[in-house]
């Protein structure tokens, strides 16, 4: 003790001392430089650095300033090299454990971002998984830095990783198409959809699958993967609904006729406000051939509103028009017929088909 109280260099300690406080007071501003001087160094080159990001590596920035000024400072009092070695242990297993639970934040909030918010009880259920992985992984690490070896344990880890990923690949499966999903913003909560056979509302959605409420009033539990892998239709997204019908007017009538009707519909549609018809979207009423039942006509245009009931009394107000066009016009729908023939026979001659 008294040797080596005697190979300290006091002014030098005090002068260490005053060098720890200054650098403790600064370390702010310090790691705020630092983390300036790499923000702009990846804007240089072009690359885009998040706002939380950029926190993070200040905060991270600060611990280093901090971690390394005592490690200096404690090399002024002439420690015994065993005793230099568990200091440097210590502040290295500060500052593995920091960077750690910064990426376990940066993390937890970029899944937090990507998630859907109604998800509540699967993001708190990857929060727990992300933390478990940071606490693994930096575990590792410090027992690393103190000299104790566990590769033996990681290997069984690894196998055991191995064999259940194997048999919750399904699961798995489905995770990463929620993922997908939630990144891509395909659909939220309330929305209209339209996947395959299956049509409703979306009700719930978790990590595992999506629960599309049926206009029957019964649930269906959707796959995440058959939603990331199927063509769905987004109803609720739709700009413009679209009315494409087809008209038949009986063959009897004439070319004046089927112009009056067509000429008739077309104004309404002009006229009614209720239609897109400033040329952005495709609206025209012509025939465009003969059926077996009669002249038909194909009537194709697009609603000026993304709201269904619109839409509903958007083709009322058509229909209404074009009945009264056709009866304006002294012509008639077209209705399926078939033609029968009759032959009369002589009932006293043979049967046919007889001898």
């Amino acid at each position: 003790m008294v040797e080596w109280l005697s190979a300290i260099d006091f002014e030098r300690a005090a002068l260490g001392v005053v060098g720890l406080a200054l650098v403790i007071a600064l370390s702010s501003h310090l790691g705020h430089l630092i983390c300036w001087l790499g923000v702009h160094a990846l804007r240089f080159l072009r690359i885009p650095v998040p706002q939380e990001l950029a926190h993070a590596v200040e905060d991270l920035a600060r611990t280093l300033v901090i971690t390394l000024a005592l490690s200096v400072f404690f090399r002024l009092f002439a420690l015994p090299d065993a005793a230099l070695t568990i200091v440097d242990r210590l502040l290295w297993s500060v500052l593995i454990g920091h960077v750690f639970l910064t990426g376990y934040h940066l993390l937890a909030d970029l899944f937090a971002r990507a998630l859907p918010h109604q998800v509540i009880a699967d993001r708190a259920w990857i929060a727990a998984i992300l933390r478990g992985l940071a606490v693994l992984f930096a575990g590792a690490s410090i027992f690393h830095v103190w000299g104790i070896k566990i590769g033996s344990v990681f290997a069984g880890v690894g196998v055991l990783g191995a064999g259940l990923a194997i048999a919750l690949q399904d699961l798995i499966q489905n995770f990463a198409a929620g993922l997908s999903n939630a990144a891509e913003k395909r659909f939220r909560r309330g929305d209209w959809i339209q996947v395959d056979e299956v049509e409703g509302i979306v009700d719930h959605i978790s990590i595992r699958s999506t629960v599309v409420m049926g206009f029957d009033r019964i649930p269906r539990h959707v796959p995440n993967s058959s939603l990331g892998h199927a063509v769905l239709l987004n109803k609720s997204r739709i700009d413009h609904w679209r009315i494409y019908w087809t008209a038949e007017l009986v063959r009897e009538a004439t070319e004046d006729q089927v112009r009056a009707v067509c000429d008739h519909v077309r104004g309404y549609i002009y006229d009614s406000g209720r239609f897109v018809t400033d040329g952005t979207k495709t609206c025209f009423v012509k025939p465009t051939g003969l059926t077996e039942n009669g002249v038909e006509i194909l009537i194709y245009v697009f609603c000026n509103s993304s709201d269904w009931n619109d839409w509903l009394d958007a083709q009322t107000g058509l229909l209404s028009a074009l009945r009264g066009a056709v009866a304006e016009a002294g012509t008639a729908l077209a209705v399926p017929t078939r033609s029968v023939h009759l032959m009369q026979t002589d009932p006293s001659g043979p049967m046919p088909g007889g001898a």
